[in-house]
Parts: structure tokens; C-alpha cells; sequence
């Protein structure tokens, strides 16, 4: 018997990740348009099937639970997504319900749209940080925050022989057991709030070198990190990345997820080394944190 989503999509676009995990990226006739701006936005190119999961944009899927089948799909509700699965595919549908098509709920289902391909990544030992990411002589290096600390402010400061690749979400992606990379993903309050409209290219890693946790100070100032506290911060910022992803009915699942997260934390904690960032205002912190990179 065919699978549903054989149906779906006469093009798409491929994503691959780098730890391994690959998704083709495609749509019904309605989200087309939609489809094409998310693929814009994250520097996607257009390709032929290449047998990897599915991953369709769909709009008002109007069949039962069983989409037309005997399979049973589920559906994680949020107010004008859902996002259908089901245990015998590792094809998803994104389903956006807006009838006005918003601009904050098309790119609040752009951003949804991510979760699957987070989840996947973590069951692999990865991990999204809420963190900036920028490049420094080939290595990679995550500054951590709660919105507001100034995760932005320090990618825009840093000089030309570093490299900004995003200043909002990062995944990280295990490749080996002791080798971690990590992907840039959108800042998509900025098309949300209708902010200058960058492009990520979600494709694009980097070897993970450090992790860097903010704190507003009066100097610069770097601080390793014990295992514990490292630990703990790698948990909460994915944790932070996660929790939109799980309103207060999918408490359940929000538990679930998190001792995932804690778990894989752990084995970052151990590989990758974390220090706690003092930043001041008009200080050169770059240079404290090419000190231990």
C-alpha cells in the first residue's frame, strides 16, 4: 500500500544535516508560496527526491486522524499548526490552519516546522542551544543567553576576522562520539517584528570549539565552567530553544524531552568546554575568549 505522503510534492528542496540526518523538504499546491520563502530563508536549493523523510508543508488537511488511511496519524495541536506523524513513517506534515495567513503565524509555522528536525537530531545525541554562533579561525563558538543579555549585540561587535553566522538559535549535531558540529538556524522574530529580513544557511557547520554563557559585567572576563555547571547551563539553554514547542497541555512531552536534553548535555558537557563570558559595554571580550580557543 502506498504511504499518504507519496502524494505530496512534485518538488522539494534537500537538507542535510551533519550528523548524518537528511530531510526532503516539500509541499501541497497551497503552501507553495510558503514553501519557497521558508527555503529562501534558509538557503535551501532545490533538488530531486532523494529518498530521505519527508518533511510537507500542508494546509487544511481536512481528513480524520487516519488521513485517509489505515494508518493512525497523531497531531502535535498548536494554535494554527499541526504537525502530523505517525509510528509506521519517518515522513511529517506541517499543516498551517490560519485562514488570514498572518505574518506572525506564517512564521510562527515556519518556525514550528524546525521541531521535528531538532528532535530528530537530538535522538542522535544533538541538541538546539538559544545562542549565537560565530566562527573564528575554522572553529566554532556558541554564546549562550536569555533573550535580552546581549547575544546579538556580541555577534555584531565582533571584529572582521571573525564571522557572525547567527545571533538567536543554533543546533547542535553529534557526528562522532567526540566531535560536535553546529548549524546557524533563523532569527525569525526578525520577519515576525518586520526587522531587517536575513538568510541563514541552516546547511552550513562548524566544529564546535566552546560554549560561552553571558553575563553583563563592568570588564571582559572568561570562566571555565565545572562539569556540573556546564551541565546544568547546556540544559537550560536548550531547554529555552524547546520550550515554545510545548504549551502547558504537552507537559508531558515537555518532560520527556528535557531528560533527553539533560542526557545529551552530559556528553556534550564532557567533550566540548564551557565557560562562563563577562562582557562589557565597550570592552574587547573576543580577545579574552582567543585566549582559550
Amino acid at each position: 500500500m502506498s504511504n499518504f505522503t507519496d502524494y505530496f510534492g512534485t518538488r522539494g528542496y534537500s537538507l542535510h544535516l551533519s550528523d548524518g540526518n537528511n530531510w526532503w523538504i516539500t509541499s501541497d499546491d497551497k503552501s507553495i508560496d510558503r514553501l519557497d520563502e521558508f527555503v529562501a530563508i534558509t538557503q535551501l536549493e532545490e533538488g530531486s527526491f532523494n529518498g530521505s523523510p519527508k518533511l510537507i508543508f500542508a494546509e487544511d488537511i481536512e481528513l480524520n486522524h487516519n488521513l485517509g488511511t489505515d494508518i493512525k496519524w497523531k497531531a502535535l495541536e498548536y494554535s494554527s499548526i499541526f504537525i502530523w506523524h505517525n509510528f509506521r513513517s519517518e515522513d511529517i506534515i506541517c499543516d498551517f490552519r490560519d485562514a488570514n495567513n498572518s505574518k506572525f503565524a506564517k512564521y510562527n509555522f515556519m518556525q514550528y516546522s524546525l521541531y521535528p528536525i531538532f528532535q530528530r537530531s537530538m535522538k542522535v545525541g544533538g541538541l538546539p542551544f538559544h545562542a549565537g554562533l560565530a566562527e573564528y579561525s575554522g572553529k566554532g563558538v556558541l554564546f549562550c543567553a536569555e533573550g535580552g543579555v546581549g547575544k546579538s549585540t556580541c555577534c555584531s561587535r565582533l571584529p572582521n576576522h571573525w564571522k557572525a553566522l547567527c545571533d538567536d538559535e543554533a543546533l547542535v549535531a553529534k557526528r562522532t562520539d567526540k566531535e560536535y558540529l553546529v548549524h546557524p538556524f533563523p532569527t525569525w522574530s526578525e520577519y515576525i517584528l518586520g526587522k531587517s529580513k536575513g538568510t541563514w544557511g541552516i546547511q552550513h557547520s562548524v566544529p564546535l570549539s566552546a560554549i560561552f554563557f553571558l553575563e553583563q559585567s563592568d570588564g571582559d572576563e572568561v570562566i571555565p565552567l565545572n562539569l556540573h555547571e556546564s551541565i546544568m547551563l547546556i540544559t537550560d539553554s536548550a531547554r529555552q530553544s524547546l520550550k515554545k514547542f510545548f504549551p502547558p497541555k504537552y507537559k508531558m512531552d515537555e518532560i520527556r524531552v528535557l531528560r533527553i536534553a539533560f542526557n545529551n548535555a552530559v556528553d556534550i558537557a564532557k567533550q566540548i568546554p564551557a565557560y562562563r563570558l563577562r562582557v562589557s559595554l565597550t570592552g574587547r571580550f573576543w580577545e579574552e575568549i582567543e585566549k582559550v580557543i
